[in-house]
């Protein structure tokens, strides 16, 4: 059986946060800040 694990790309995080900011739709940014320091932990 296959593990499906989601891959999310660093680059595109730090695009969303940033689009987020300008739309001011702070709550997705919060989401999305997480999903960044979870994706660099994993990196280190």
């Amino acid at each position: 059986m296959y593990s499906i694990t989601p891959f999310i790309k660093r680059s595109l995080l730090i695009e969303s946060i940033a689009l987020r900011e300008t739309l001011q739709d702070y709550v997705s940014r919060d989401l999305l800040e997480g999903l960044l320091e979870h994706c660099e932990e994993a990196i280190d």
